[in-house]
């Protein structure tokens, strides 16, 4: 029976444009004759910019001025500011313009990112936040005991020092940390020691205290609950 050539499902280019398809020709090469269909998606250009804005509060909603924070290259997200000052709006962050998700520093006045101490061998960083000259971040470069288990966990590093330490106990699964004004307390989104139970759409998380001078110590306030953030040190 005759195959026709196997058809390549690509994202058009053009902005509101549907799936377009596109014929495949086998290379004449290839030891084999691979028939069938591939699918994926792509941003349709290799170099995009996907920027981080901030805007002051209270504002006109008739009249919002945005600044952009970064610099219009590659994927940027998931920032906090570094000080409290509306003065300084330095910003900590994940960018992608490396190839990998990394965590990178955009000093107020200054154009160019500085990227801040992290794990080569991840290919995950998530929710970075600077205390006390102190960086804290997710990371998934440990690999877990079991299957179906989250690789991700917190780590710090002393921004001088660059010597990484784990703050989630082994075995157990952390997201999305908070840091507490003083530092004292870190809240996360944990499936603690839990595998993965296969939901998708909302993530059974509770949100967990600990200190960081025992991360073993770990206090369930809120089952069910996750992406947490602090005011002060008493109220999450």
């Amino acid at each position: 029976m005759h195959h026709p050539p196997p058809t390549l499902i690509s994202v058009a280019e053009q902005p509101g444009s549907f799936l377009q398809s596109n014929t495949l020709q086998a290379h004449s090469s290839l030891p084999m004759d691979p028939r069938g269909t591939i699918m994926f998606t792509t941003v349709g250009r290799p170099y995009y910019g996907f920027d981080i804005f901030s805007i002051k509060l209270p504002s006109d909603p008739r009249q919002i001025n945005e600044t952009c924070l970064t610099d219009g290259i590659s994927v940027n997200f998931n920032a906090q500011f570094v000080n409290d000052s509306d003065q300084d709006p330095t910003i900590v962050f994940i960018s992608e313009r490396s190839g990998a998700p990394r965590i990178f520093l955009t000093r107020h006045g200054s154009t160019k990112p500085e990227q801040l101490p992290s794990v080569p061998s991840s290919l995950f960083h998530d929710r970075p936040i600077i205390r006390n000259h102190k960086l804290y971040f997710i990371s998934a470069h440990e690999q877990p005991d079991q299957l179906f288990k989250s690789w991700s966990a917190l780590y710090s590093t002393e921004l001088e020092v660059n010597k990484i330490t784990r703050l989630t106990p082994y075995g157990f699964v952390d997201y999305s940390p908070s840091i507490s004004y003083t530092g004292k307390f870190i809240a996360v989104a944990s499936y603690e020691s839990r595998p993965w139970s296969g939901e998708f759409h909302e993530l059974y998380t509770d949100v967990v205290v600990f200190q960081e001078s025992d991360p073993y110590k770990r206090v369930i306030v809120c089952e069910r609950g996750g992406w947490p953030s602090w005011s002060g040190d008493s109220t999450i």
